[in-house]
């Protein structure tokens, strides 16, 4: 898994370089795309075990968020209401403004870290340094 680390705000009052938004938790690798406060909560969910007491299942507001998990036993993609939907064996996955960009330089036989680049010269909100993990 492979993610830019710029983070951007809608009306561009916020542009900070080499942000980490993909990291390795225990037995997994996730990252995040959209609003960097969701992530951050994301990365703690998964961090605690991802507990579904509501209590301590962060609650978001908007659809400005986007989170990817990467087990030895899938990939699973995560939306606001933090329940996992799985992603399809042998299929490449990617978030974000550059996703389209990535999936597609993906599928035409990229790696992760090399379609982040490529995405990273054509969409405006990525950029900054390029981190991959592996299981």
């Amino acid at each position: 898994m492979a993610a830019d680390s710029r983070i951007t705000d809608d009306g561009g009052s916020m542009d900070l370089l080499n942000f980490p938004k993909i990291k390795k938790v225990k037995d997994c690798v996730v990252g995040f795309a959209g609003d960097v406060e969701m992530g951050v909560l994301f990365f703690s969910w998964i961090e605690r075990g991802e507990p579904d007491d509501p209590a301590q299942k962060p609650q978001f507001e908007d659809d400005d968020f986007a989170g990817l998990a990467m087990r030895k036993n899938g990939v699973y993609w995560y939306g606001k209401r933090l329940i996992p939907g799985g992603i399809a064996s042998g299929c490449p996955a990617a978030i974000g403004s550059g996703g389209d960009v990535a999936l597609g330089a993906m599928l035409a036989g990229k790696s992760p870290a090399e379609a982040v680049r490529l995405a990273c010269k054509v969409d405006t909100n990525s950029g900054g340094r390029v981190n991959s993990f592996k299981l």
